[in-house]
């Protein structure tokens, strides 16, 4: 039997706050913060959870792994 996915794709799979994901709202992808923002580091998409692959992660997540990395 296989796992369940993870459903609630309006969750940031790695804080579990609302992502804000324009797409999933129903906007074309080019609405979306994360178009703007350029690419989501693979480092930070390998932290996500198995099962929770396939939902956006969050702007704040994504701002604080930018802010880690900025002097390495």
């Amino acid at each position: 039997m296989s796992e369940p996915r993870y459903t609630n794709t309006r969750l940031c799979p790695l804080c579990g706050q609302d992502n804000r994901c324009g797409y999933e709202a129903g906007l074309p992808i080019e609405a979306c913060w994360c178009y703007r923002s350029g690419p989501i580091p693979g480092e930070l998409r390998a932290r996500v959870p198995e099962e929770k692959r396939g939902s956006c992660i969050c702007e704040a997540c994504l701002e604080q792994f930018r802010r880690e990395h900025e002097d390495h």
